[in-house]
């Protein structure tokens, strides 16, 4: 049986949802793909990184080096940053690709329920309820600009940007490194050296704001192991696990569906 159930209101008008409570499903991500339009959202708070998933290349955030375990997430499932990436914020919501190219919403079969106290899915006349509509609006958003971020990532590989990163982590002093496969990045030469028409082709897709901001988002790579370590001295001593007094703005905002897709 699917994780995933397609909404109909002949089948769920009298079932209602479980609302997520944090972000206890990715726990053990090492990353999570991100959309061009929230990269400028990211780039303080995340290493960004280029892999190769079904549709083709994508831009992700790291939210692992090694450690086994989801660094932005709490044993609260808290999210440990400001920024929450657009593609947790729908959950327990999802679009579904249908044969014929549309999309179907659906909803994560722990989420689905007959207590007639859990928010409702369908009003009395079998339309959606708010919230699942608003989910359903923002999942549609950002199904679009899924489309327009792997054709820039394409349009990067096809301009000879991208090029393999055999990132090693060392997560322990005298450990040897972690290594860290199937990663890409954007090759900063490549990119000085590319012609007037190539940047106007890049910029016009929409690729030229990756280009230009996954190699300063490296910068986040010593913080990224700084939150694996502390967590993992807190493991070590028994200890529930919380995130370092040094770093400021950790919680995300748990229940925000819109997106200024615009920017």
């Amino acid at each position: 049986m699917s994780d995933w159930i397609v909404l109909s209101a002949r089948k769920h008008a009298e079932h209602g949802w479980r609302p997520r409570q944090g972000y206890h499903h990715v726990r053990t991500m090492a990353s999570l793909p991100v959309l061009l339009a929230e990269l400028p959202e990211l780039v303080g708070h995340y290493v960004l990184a280029l892999e190769e998933g079904e549709a083709g290349l994508q831009p992700v955030v790291l939210t692992d080096i090694g450690f086994g375990r989801n660094l932005y997430v709490d044993a609260q499932g808290r999210w440990l940053a400001r920024y929450v990436p657009a593609a947790l914020r729908g959950h327990p919501f999802h679009l579904q690709e249908r044969d014929d190219g549309k999309a179907e919403l659906c909803l994560h079969a722990e989420h689905l329920t007959d207590d007639p106290a859990a928010p409702r899915l369908f009003d009395a006349q079998g339309q959606l309820a708010k919230e699942p509509q608003r989910a359903g609006h923002f999942l549609q958003q950002c199904r679009e600009q899924r489309a327009a971020t792997l054709a820039a990532c394409a349009a990067l590989q096809e301009a000879g940007l991208v090029v393999a990163w055999p990132l090693k982590a060392r997560l322990e002093e005298d450990a040897d490194p972690v290594a860290l496969p199937g990663l890409w990045r954007v090759d900063e030469q490549a990119l000085a050296e590319l012609s007037a028409a190539s940047l106007q082709r890049l910029n016009r897709l929409g690729a030229l704001r990756l280009a230009f901001l996954q190699p300063p988002s490296l910068r986040q790579l010593h913080l990224l192991t700084q939150r694996g370590e502390h967590l993992a001295r807190q493991g070590a001593l028994g200890l529930e696990p919380t995130p370092p007094e040094s770093l400021d703005e950790w919680f995300g905002d748990d229940d925000d569906l819109s997106f200024d897709f615009d920017n």
